[in-house]
């Protein structure tokens, strides 16, 4: 009887620790995507999305050091407003963008 309530104690604990399943991690990527284009402040641009894979590409891609993919994110954000000048609403979305796309350098190359 001792061993089966310690087996019972077994599975409990392994179910509340993991909720019963394994959750998937996103990849940086997507993980990037759904903060990027989120937020009221960044809702009313009609190319979030365009502009936010453009800061993914600039994180994605190897640099040599976290100060050239820093300088990546920051030359892509003075750009992008001139590209999208046209467009309304959309300077919240460059700036935050830039600033999430820094702070993946600083995870991508941290050790540096």
């Amino acid at each position: 009887m001792h061993h089966f309530s310690a087996c019972l104690l077994a599975v409990a604990v392994l179910c509340i620790s993991s909720n019963g399943y394994a959750q998937p991690r996103l990849d940086r990527s997507t993980q990037f995507m759904g903060n990027c284009t989120a937020g009221s402040n960044v809702e009313q641009c009609d190319s979030r999305e365009e502009i936010c894979r453009r800061f993914v590409n600039a994180f994605s891609q190897p640099r040599a050091s976290l100060a050239a993919c820093r300088k990546a994110c920051k030359k892509l954000g003075y750009r992008l407003p001139q590209r999208y000048a046209s467009l309304r609403n959309c300077g919240n979305i460059i700036t935050h963008g830039a600033a999430l796309c820094e702070q993946e350098c600083y995870r991508k190359y941290r050790k540096q």
